[in-house]
């Protein structure tokens, strides 16, 4: 029996992994590609205590007035080997335009992680978030908070000699309105030093009711645990 589960949840990821690519590029506008890029660093001040401090930028193809820029700092508390929790603080500049948007967000992450075998392990996150827009920077016009739920499943596989491979999918929910959209993708990460490393994923994000809102992302990031 056990054989027989083991076998079923191999076929399922493998299925996943191939499936991802063509969720990712069936978009109902493919030239619109957003790059989304980030650098973090990471420190462990104990065995179960991790800061982590994260720049990012994004940009849209053949759109050179539009840009967003990213301050993330979290903090990361292990209560084992496989449940963690986090708690963060999100800075935004939105810029298209000329017109300029200013968003803070705190969130809360509930992270676990179980292993399938030696190779593969399914790692998920439940976050809670909480985000105020300002459309002006230092206006007082500020808009009521927004409040999401989101939960992302990663499916992660590690080969002999090659980068891990993983595959993703996490809806979001805007508490008061129902389902907003999701995203799905499918990633390598490599290890640099057994410390560092470099990721690099394709995402598409489709949503429910907005679809001139949907778009492929192709992701970066390098990461340094100091």
């Amino acid at each position: 029996m056990q054989i027989l589960l083991y076998t079923i949840t191999q076929m399922r990821i493998s299925l996943l992994t191939f499936i991802i690519p063509i969720f990712i590029f069936s978009q109902e506008n493919p030239t619109i590609i957003r790059y989304w890029n980030n650098i973090e660093f990471l420190h462990n001040s104990s065995k179960y205590d991790r800061f982590s401090f994260e720049l990012s930028s994004r940009f849209i193809n053949d759109e050179s007035d539009y840009s967003n820029y990213i301050f993330d700092f979290s903090y990361s508390k292990k209560h084992n080997k496989n449940i963690s929790f986090t708690i963060g603080v999100r800075n935004s500049h939105e810029n298209y335009n000329l017109s300029s948007d200013v968003r803070n967000r705190v969130y809360f992450d509930l992270n676990t992680r179980s292993s399938i075998n030696k190779k593969s392990l399914i790692r998920t996150r439940v976050k809670y978030q909480s985000q105020i827009k300002n459309n002006f920077f230092l206006s007082k016009d500020l808009v009521q908070p927004t409040r999401k739920f989101r939960y992302k499943i990663v499916f992660e596989k590690r080969c002999n000699g090659l980068p891990r491979i993983y595959s993703f999918f996490e809806p979001f929910y805007k508490i008061g309105f129902g389902f907003e959209k999701y995203r799905i993708g499918l990633g390598l990460k490599f290890d640099i030093f057994d410390k560092h490393s470099f990721n690099l994923s394709f995402m598409s994000q489709k949503h429910i009711d907005d679809i001139s809102s949907n778009f492929v992302a192709v992701r970066t990031k390098l990461s340094f645990s100091l």
